[in-house]
């Protein structure tokens, strides 16, 4: 195996992207669209600098490809999407709908993998996972990684089946998702999803009609999972929370008693599994703030996680519709309920997705409210012969 096996695929693709369009773009770039953009573009390269500072002055191996697939890679494409002068108005659309589609068909799968009792595809390949091989294991994963990164992407297209328009389309997407995240058993999922439906009902502008059938389906949903082996699944992942959960709270107050280990710069790329394997902790860190701090620094990771935050709070306010915001933070919220971020998963990519989605958003909805409305051709008509009358 060359070289190229340490990067992503997508890190990959990415590069070939990169040099056929150098090859193939002329004209200025059109301007980032908002300072917003500009913020987070800025906190990403301040996270990069002192993530490759760290790695190479850690003690541990290194490893610089992860933090290309973690941190260049989704830079340069965010980059390339708020400076692309061809970017078309229905490029974000296009582009939600594709995530929601695709997190509707790995759900669709989670529920075969569930009927079937087989994980179906890359089965070999996940035999090296020991979560995977305990004979307890029962969780969906779809084509993804683990059950987490699986629950990450149902749950962000939850708000994004919102905004669709046709009422049996966003129902129906809804409660497939929904399915499929109580089969990913993830504690933090389960509970979001239920505030993906309360925005539905309170946080949008639906008429009347079609938030009785939202709240109809959300019953008649609820009924039908308690009624299947669905429920059991999500029951029983509850039920044995407490040893997650006390893991998690342990490693929580390790990092805040030597976060002055690793204020400015941390250890280097994924130097936090080193403490599993010295016995500090019991298990992983499971948050990816907590593993970017101590693996980068805890100064450039809070910047750029409160950039992040900025982003969907800002998103929030000014785009026309908020289930994107909603979506980018679920995003965030699940970042920091296990290792996600931190490690070189589908995390990475859906995470930087709705980044990218709520950025280009709030663009463009200044963007046309500084145009103002476009006049109709009734109206530049009128404009031009009165402009003829004045000569």
């Amino acid at each position: 195996m060359g070289p190229l096996s340490l990067f992503a695929p997508q890190t990959l693709f990415l590069a070939m992207y990169l040099a056929v369009r150098a090859l193939m773009t002329s004209g200025r770039p059109r301007p980032p669209g908002s300072r917003l953009a500009t913020t987070v573009t800025i906190a990403t390269i301040l996270l990069l600098i002192a993530a490759v500072v760290s790695t190479l002055l850690g003690p541990g191996p290194r490893y610089l490809p992860g933090i290309a697939d973690s941190l260049v890679a989704p830079l340069v494409l965010f980059a390339l999407v708020m400076r692309d002068k061809d970017r078309s108005e229905t490029w974000s659309q296009t582009v939600r709908n594709g995530l929601l589609g695709l997190a509707v068909f790995e759900s669709f799968l989670a529920l075969v993998q569930f009927g079937t009792g087989r994980v179906l595809f890359f089965e070999t390949a996940r035999q090296e996972f020991w979560w995977y091989t305990s004979n307890q294991f029962n969780r969906a994963t779809g084509t993804l990684d683990s059950p987490l990164d699986l629950a990450m992407l149902l749950l962000v297209a939850l708000p994004l089946a919102v905004m669709t328009r046709r009422s049996w389309v966003r129902i129906t997407a809804m409660f497939i998702l929904t399915a499929g995240i109580a089969l990913t058993a993830s504690r933090l999922a389960i509970g979001l999803s239920a505030a993906a439906w309360l925005f539905a009902l309170l946080g949008t502008r639906l008429s009347i009609g079609k938030k009785a059938s939202i709240a109809v389906a959300a019953v008649t949903s609820l009924i039908v999972l308690l009624q299947t082996d669905l429920a059991q699944t999500a029951l029983d992942r509850l039920g044995g929370s407490v040893a997650s959960s006390e893991v998690r709270g342990t490693a929580v107050s390790y990092m805040l008693q030597n976060v002055s280990d690793f204020i400015f710069l941390g250890y280097g790329y994924s130097r936090g599994g080193s403490l599993r394997d010295a016995g500090v902790l019991a298990s992983s860190i499971e948050n990816a703030a907590l593993s970017f701090a101590y693996d980068f620094g805890a100064l450039p990771t809070a910047l750029w996680f409160l950039a992040m935050i900025l982003l969907a709070l800002v998103a929030w306010r000014v785009a026309e519709r908020r289930g994107l915001a909603l979506a980018l933070a679920f995003g965030l919220v699940m970042a920091v309920g296990y290792s996600s971020l931190s490690t070189r998963s589908a995390a990475t990519p859906i995470f930087w997705t709705l980044v990218t989605l709520a950025a280009v958003s709030i663009a463009d909805s200044r963007r046309s409210t500084q145009e103002g409305p476009t006049p109709s051709a009734g109206q530049a008509e009128v404009g031009r012969s009165r402009s003829l009358v004045r000569r």
